[in-house]
């Protein structure tokens, strides 16, 4: 069955919100450091140019590391994974907003952690019924995104971002 061009329209509209807001929230809660310290390229004009950051190879690690900003503590405890990242030279992650919000239950179930628990962008219509108002942002979603943002940080952990997901828009 092919999808609807209303259902292609929505789809439209939401990423067209999230990119919104991404271009409010980013330049303060990700540029915040790199004035101080900005991403360079080392070795330019050899085979082996690679980027790095606070004069350290940017290392980059993607699997899993979006769960941060997915679960609550009691499913991934990020400021343990951010610990162990610092410790082992892991300074980038890349991470996806959350777009399925059935992916996001079932790691979290899985994981020990409690659906109720679970925090979206923006606030649901009526609690637990997983349809949402793309009007109202989740006040709670974000403080706790800023936080995490912030502890990442101070581990010298960069995030980058991803606002577009192939495999989840299929």
């Amino acid at each position: 069955m092919k999808p609807s061009l209303s259902s292609h329209r929505r789809e439209a509209k939401t990423i067209i919100v999230l990119l919104r807001v991404i271009l409010v929230l980013a330049p303060p809660l990700f540029l915040s450091g790199c004035g101080s310290s900005p991403i360079q390229l080392a070795e330019v004009g050899t085979e082996k140019v690679y980027f790095t950051y606070n004069d350290k190879p940017l290392l980059s690690f993607g699997g899993g590391s979006d769960y941060i900003f997915y679960a609550d503590q009691d499913t991934f405890d990020y400021k343990r994974w951010a610990d162990w990242a610092a410790d082992h030279g892991i300074n980038h992650i890349r991470a996806y907003p959350p777009f399925s919000w059935t992916m996001i239950e079932y790691v979290s179930s899985e994981n020990g952690g409690s659906k109720s628990k679970l925090l979206f962008p923006f606030q649901e219509t009526s609690p637990g019924n997983r349809q949402f108002d793309l009007t109202r942002f989740d006040p709670a979603y974000w403080a706790r995104f800023r936080k995490q943002l912030k502890y990442l940080e101070s581990k010298g952990v960069i995030v980058h971002l991803l606002m577009i997901n192939g495999w989840q828009t299929k």
